[in-house]
């Protein structure tokens, strides 16, 4: 028995399923789809899926950066072409602030691109927080092998974090309006949020996304600082 949201992907899960097991059916119910596969005995065995060793961690090397990651993490094998940009922008983002951070936390922190990203930034500590675990292993684990002190914490958009940052990274991985718009977002964010009086929250979001009026409880000027044009 398999469900989800069509949205996670759970329409092949089930496809996959019925080819191994001979035969599936799938329904509906409300805005789940339940999939029910029934093997049969008389059914020649297939080939197993090909697991790619789901829960163990290994070295991605690409030639921008090598990091530790595993599938089911957002963009296990690559480098986020969003999170790339927020990187690039970066420096000017921060060129002629009153004063630079010296304090980090990647909100939704992944395998942890955007912490190592600012491996050259002259920070006093940097937190790297996930509500999952394998993201966490994998944050832990790219730490380490850059020798990048980070506090690598388990908690929901940093709901459980006292103030004390000077700048907030986050690149998330729901593109859906909805997603960004529930009441269950904006209702989890701290108040008052982690980030200082004087600090920088810097996210990328799709352009569709209100995201500013979701931000004005929590900063004072909110602006767009760079876009990537939409591709076909």
């Amino acid at each position: 028995m398999l469900s989800g949201l069509k949205q996670e992907g759970i329409k092949t899960f089930i496809e996959s399923a019925g080819g191994l097991f001979g035969n599936a059916q799938s329904r509906k119910v409300g805005t789940v789809y339940l999939g029910h596969a029934l093997k049969y005995h008389a059914a020649p065995a297939p080939e197993p899926l090909d697991s790619k060793h789901y829960s163990a961690l290994r070295l991605i090397e690409t030639p921008q950066l090598d990091f530790y990651s595993k599938p089911g993490l957002f963009g296990w094998d690559k480098i986020d072409q969003g999170s790339a940009f927020l990187v690039e922008q970066l420096p000017r983002i921060l060129h002629g602030a009153a004063r630079q951070p010296t304090s980090l936390l990647d909100l939704g922190c992944g395998y942890g691109y955007l912490s190592i990203m600012t491996r050259d930034l002259a920070l006093e500590r940097r937190v790297a927080t996930d509500n999952n675990a394998a993201a966490l292993l994998a944050m832990a684990r790219n730490a380490e092998y850059y020798a990048l002190p980070v506090d690598v914490v388990a908690d929901d958009c940093g709901g459980q974090l006292a103030p004390g940052f000077d700048l907030i990274l986050c690149n998330p991985p729901s593109t859906r309006a909805s997603a960004w718009t529930a009441p269950s977002l904006t209702s989890s964010a701290p108040d008052p949020p982690p980030v200082e009086r004087a600090g920088h929250g810097c996210l990328r979001v799709n352009q569709f996304i209100a995201l500013e009026r979701a931000a004005q409880k929590y900063f004072r000027v909110i602006e767009r600082r760079a876009g990537i044009p939409r591709s076909n």
